[in-house]
């Protein structure tokens, strides 16, 4: 079992308590589950990329662009 399937199996779990424990619904519960996991993932590596750089279009007398970071700063 891998590192993603421990944590859907406690996330699912956790909901299906949190719904009171129905019977029947494993199925949704789990699927619920690995949306928000796999959506904290997308979230979590999108932070971890740091700042970048974006080039402004060229304005009057400037032939480069205005260099910007973009991403998040600090740390």
């Amino acid at each position: 079992m891998d590192k993603r399937e421990d944590r859907i199996r406690a996330k699912a779990h956790q909901l299906w308590e949190e719904a009171g424990r129905p019977e029947g619904e494993a199925d949704e519960h789990w699927m619920k589950a690995a949306r928000l996991i796999d959506a904290d993932q997308h979230k979590t590596k999108k932070n971890k990329k740091g700042p970048g750089v974006d080039i402004a279009p060229a304005s009057e007398g400037n032939s480069l662009g205005d260099i910007r970071p973009t991403g998040p700063v600090g740390n």
